[in-house]
């Protein structure tokens, strides 16, 4: 019988891609979507998902034209509230998108993705489910970012210093992947759970914690940490050891 990928080939000299469709439909129904192709010569708009793939041995089933298929669960979890999106975008994953069982196919599209992320209209970067907690401090960095010039990490409530720290140590940014997908992004979105943040808020994080190094004693201690986490350390290895000319180019990029 043939299989998904073999009904949705491929031109590789064309430089085809595969793109996801996700139906909306009820959050008690099965995940649903539709494969389809496009150039990226000319692509179809399309979203590309920065994701961890997560634990092998934790999968879910999904209706990928109408054929049940498996994925795992961390990125069902991300399916699961992006399918309740009122326009829901195609999507480029690598894990449904490329047939992962085809040695060939997945060599040359691995090579494309460069192009891939940089043809997105957005990335958006999936760091896990999300609590009540964690949607209101997000809302709250994005708030600082948009609004405050400096950190004043003195006075931040405990609670919002803890999950931005966590925010930074997530698995996520233990990625291969990860600087290439960032900063080849026309636009990011970082997503946790069903609350979105702009990727510029990172980069505002990033920028100010350069002047906080001179405050206080306490406050450095803060930075040194917040500087330490895999988050602060990604942007800091794009930007280069000057953090100047280099930094700036990464920070309009979020």
């Amino acid at each position: 019988m043939e299989s998904i990928y073999g009904k949705v080939p491929l031109d590789r000299d064309c430089r085809n891609i595969r793109l996801i469709k996700l139906l909306r439909n009820g959050p008690d129904a099965p995940i649903s979507c539709r494969f389809c192709t496009t150039k990226l010569s000319s692509p179809k708009l399309y979203k590309a998902v920065s994701y961890t793939w997560g634990d092998p041995a934790s999968t879910r089933s999904i209706l990928l034209d109408g054929e049940t298929f498996a994925i795992r669960e961390n990125l069902w979890n991300f399916l699961n509230q992006e399918r309740q999106v009122q326009h829901p975008s195609y999507l480029w994953i690598d894990a449904i998108c490329i047939d992962q069982t085809n040695d060939i196919e997945r060599g040359y599209q691995v090579a494309l993705m460069r192009e891939i992320y940089s043809k997105a209209f957005k990335v958006t970067v999936w760091l896990g489910p999300s609590t009540e907690d964690t949607r209101s401090h997000l809302l709250h960095l994005q708030y600082l970012s948009k609004f405050s010039k400096t950190i004043e990490l003195h006075s931040w409530e405990p609670d919002f210093t803890d999950f931005v720290l966590e925010l930074c140590r997530r698995p996520y940014w233990h990625r291969v992947w990860i600087v290439q997908e960032f900063v080849l992004a026309t636009e990011i979105d970082i997503c946790c759970g069903y609350q979105k943040i702009e990727g510029r808020a990172l980069g505002w994080l990033f920028k100010v914690l350069r002047k906080e190094a001179r405050g206080d004693w306490g406050s450095r201690v803060l930075v040194r940490e917040l500087w330490q986490t895999p988050a602060m350390q990604i942007l800091q290895q794009r930007a280069g050891c000057g953090l100047t000319r280099h930094a700036d180019f990464l920070l309009q990029r979020f």
